[in-house]
């Protein structure tokens, strides 16, 4: 393992001319990033004006507060138009969907409407439809709140600044937690009936599925993560996260045996049944063995389980001292649970993107009080988190979604997705977005997901760097700021 430690003074960027709406102010991510990142690293461009840097106290509370109904999403006063996500009501399938695009702003870099245009599918000279597949029904729903909110929101900022190229995001969910058969339906949907340009989902029920079929539609999909079999060699997903199994590989033998003293340690592995996390079961333990580590007992778990005593219990006879959790947060929250209920302490660890988030913190009684996780680089105690949680106090007030650090990757990815869109250019198509995320995005990080996004031809593979997180006294949070653990 290799790591890097960055400036804690980021590169200032030069504002560029371009029209501002009254009253707003573009988001700005500020992480401090480590070495070995390139390009348009650390900073979030605006789409419409290339506003750069403004501080998150511009965000006024008392500016556009929306109430929170996803179905009638209405823009703020001072702004040209509805922001493009007004309501239209229920939809078909399972799912629910926000409304047409509202009215053209200008920009810098050129509009949709000037010249002809020459869009694709789900894009016209005022709009770009996305879909949005996340929980709605099922265990994961609750949990999955804020992340779906936490997505319009980031949308909305973008919007608010005038969209891309004068074009308005507009977001369409749908619910993938009705099972394999039911989520294919609803990607088709969205492609055939909805007419969407391009497929996203952040908490990967789905990420196997929609990569699968962007594949073979020829439908570009971002995913928080997804089984590095499947990512890779896909042509149309992108993942925003590092590929657990490569964490796992590269990075997490490593890191137990320097950090954890995982050496003079037994070591054991809970996995969900999920191919994500059983593909990178087994490439850890090859990976760990190799390192002269020793892995006592190999757990699997069920996805929605309603008691793990057993697994713990069998942890516990196996003797291991390390545990490296390869579960979402539901997994997560019995795991802790029940090793609390019995005594059993041993020292839990984690991918990014996989449990450490707040809800596991507070429903599992605090047990993870300690522990560190790979980490995305925003908890709530950054300059990025605090700007999260601004613009959801704007955005979703009342709701307790500012406190939720589950947001924080869905709002990440809304500023990821605009600027991809910003840089395919007015004359916007599927295959243009592909290009752009597979070669022109390296190096760029919004500051609300891990610290430098890799694109190269022909590897999706995602981040090769990644943040360390603690939880600290029931929540999550960055305990150094310039860690970068690079691979």
């Amino acid at each position: 393992m290799r790591q890097s430690y960055g400036s804690a003074n980021g590169r200032g960027a030069q504002r560029q001319p371009g029209r501002q709406h009254r009253r707003f102010a573009v988001l700005v991510a500020a992480a401090v990033l480590g070495a070995g990142c390139a390009g348009d690293v650390g900073k979030y461009r605006d789409v419409a004006t290339g506003a750069q840097g403004l501080d998150a106290g511009e965000l006024s509370a008392d500016d556009g507060q929306l109430p929170d109904d996803e179905t009638a999403l209405t823009g703020p006063e001072g702004l040209d138009g509805a922001l493009g996500i007004g309501g239209s009501g229920p939809a078909a399938g399972g799912r629910t969907a926000a409304g047409s695009s509202g009215a053209t702003a200008g920009g810098s870099g050129g509009t949709a409407s000037s010249g002809p245009y020459r869009g694709d599918v789900g894009v016209t000279r005022d709009s770009i439809l996305i879909a949005n597949f996340t929980p709605e029904s099922g265990p994961g729903a609750q949990i999955a709140a804020n992340s779906k909110r936490a997505f319009q929101a980031g949308v909305n900022e973008v919007n608010e600044m005038g969209g891309v190229h004068g074009r308005k995001l507009v977001v369409k969910t749908y619910d993938d937690a009705a099972g394999p058969a039911g989520i294919q339906a609803n990607a088709k949907v969205a492609a055939d009936d909805d007419k969407v340009f391009m497929l996203m989902s952040v908490l990967n029920v789905d990420a196997a599925i929609l990569t699968q079929f962007g594949d073979q539609r020829k439908i570009p999909v971002v995913t928080g993560n997804i089984a590095e079999s499947i990512g890779r060699p896909s042509t149309w997903s992108f993942s925003m996260f590092p590929y657990w199994a490569h964490q796992a590989r590269a990075l997490m033998p490593s890191y137990m045996a320097n950090s954890l003293g995982g050496k003079a340690k037994k070591i054991g592995v809970v996995y969900e049944n999920t191919e994500n996390a059983t593909e990178t079961s087994k490439v850890f333990k090859s990976a760990a063995e190799a390192a002269g580590l020793s892995v006592v007992i190999m757990q699997p778990v069920d996805v929605n389980p309603s008691t793990c005593l057993n697994e713990v219990s069998n942890l516990q006879a196996a003797g291991a001292q390390i545990v490296l959790m390869l579960a979402t947060p539901l997994v997560a929250i019995c795991m802790l649970r029940d090793a609390r209920s019995v005594g059993y302490t041993p020292i839990f660890t984690g991918l990014t993107s996989s449990w450490g988030f707040n809800v596991v913190n507070t429903a599992s009684g605090r047990a993870t009080d300690g522990m560190t996780v790979f980490g995305t680089g925003g908890t709530l105690d950054t300059p990025a988190g605090q700007r999260y949680a601004t613009a959801m106090r704007k955005h979703y007030p009342n709701t307790g979604a500012e406190s939720d650090d589950i947001g924080i990757p869905a709002f990440g990815a809304a500023q990821y997705i605009a600027e991809a869109l910003r840089r395919a250019g007015p004359n916007l198509t599927r295959e243009r977005l592909r290009h752009v995320l597979e070669q022109e995005m390296a190096g760029f990080s919004t500051g609300y997901g891990p610290p430098c996004v890799t694109a190269r031809p022909g590897d999706h593979r995602g981040p090769d760097a990644v943040t360390l997180s603690k939880a600290v006294n029931g929540v999550w949070t960055t305990p150094d700021a310039n860690y970068r653990a690079s691979f």
